[in-house]
């Protein structure tokens, strides 16, 4: 199973992609591309039909028709970006290479069938690698990226309101808190703070130690920030960097997912931190279970002010990663159930 990118340039094209099931790769003034029984046949056409400018370009296009006529085929995987450029629609596909000669509008008779199943989600979703390859030049191509079935499952799995076999895998095998006591449950929780509850469990579960960071960067990419991790071990007490939009000052996160509060310490040597980069201002320190001497949104708040250091800790993440669920990577937003975020949303804390 292979993964294409299928670009459409205009809007009327990728509207008909989406509502009839399609993905059409131009070329007007070609003929149906199963005549040709080689590459070269199709350079041949081009270099006598078109003028590129440059002869690099008629091997590569020739080798692109030749692809789509003859190596796309049903069960692989294509991507198409969005025209607004922060989005992308996947699908599966199901009929391959097709011409139809009675087809009106000449931009439409090259084809493939197209189950798209998934989307629109955003690009800023997806690992850095395949947002890359999303990015490349050229209308039709082979996506790059290694990871690119996997995240394109996931995405149809999330979609479908489906946990990934590796989180259930993971779930299963986790270590389980003992039931609490009657005492233990006098005070009733409303339905939302209880699916609250059920998503903290989930992510201090599945995500403990190193794999938090993810969950935090799923958060920040979500929110439009441009993240990327330091080498593990050699960080500096830096887990996460992010970057919101154009701004050039850069938000240093560190990540603690321990099932006890940190001291006020890891608060202090994260400033330190902040005030060695040479163009970071701002912190957020991520304490799963909290931090010692902060207990109150109001001490939280007077440090920010103070030393431009947020905290936060479980209810945090969770309150973000259920706001911006929709938008969050793949490998994370699987790993909480839809219906789970469908129950914490229905109250407004």
């Amino acid at each position: 199973m292979t993964a294409w990118v299928i670009r459409q340039s205009l809007g009327e094209r990728e509207s008909r992609c989406l509502t009839e099931g399609l993905a059409f790769v131009g070329w007007p003034d070609m003929p149906d591309f199963d005549v040709f029984e080689s590459r070269e046949q199709i350079r041949e056409i081009l270099e006598s039909d078109y003028d590129f400018g440059s002869p690099s370009q008629y091997g590569s296009q020739a080798s692109a028709i030749w692809r789509f006529a003859n190596e796309v085929q049903p069960g692989d995987w294509a991507a198409l970006p969005a025209s607004d450029g922060r989005h992308v629609y996947l699908g599966k596909v199901n009929r391959r290479y097709h011409y139809v000669r009675s087809e009106s509008n000449e931009w439409f008779r090259h084809r493939i069938g197209v189950d798209w199943i998934v989307g629109p989600i955003a690009r800023n979703a997806l690992s850095e690698a395949l947002r890359r390859s999303l990015q490349a030049n050229g209308h039709f191509y082979q996506v790059g990226a290694a990871t690119a079935e996997t995240e394109f499952e996931e995405s149809a799995r999330a979609s479908r309101g489906e946990v990934s076999p590796i989180v259930r895998e993971n779930a299963i095998s986790a270590p389980r808190e003992h039931p609490k006591t009657p005492s233990q449950l006098t005070k009733r929780k409303s339905p939302s703070a209880r699916a609250r509850d059920q998503i903290a469990e989930l992510i201090g579960t599945l995500f403990h130690g190193h794999p938090m960071e993810t969950v935090v960067e799923a958060i920040l990419r979500a929110q439009g920030c441009h993240t990327w991790n330091p080498t593990r071990g050699r960080d500096g007490g830096v887990d996460v960097v992010a970057i919101l939009g154009t701004d050039d000052e850069p938000t240093i996160i560190q990540v603690k997912s321990g099932q006890t509060k940190v001291g006020r310490n890891v608060v202090t040597q994260l400033r330190q931190t902040v005030r060695r980069h040479p163009r970071a201002r701002h912190g957020i320190l991520v304490a799963w279970s909290g931090v010692t001497g902060y207990p109150t949104v109001r001490d939280r708040t007077k440090l920010l002010t103070s030393d431009g250091i947020a905290i936060w800790d479980q209810r945090d993440v969770v309150k973000e990663l259920v706001n911006y669920y929709e938008d969050l990577m793949p490998r994370v937003r699987t790993a909480i159930p839809q219906e789970l975020v469908r129950q914490a949303r229905e109250e407004v804390e």
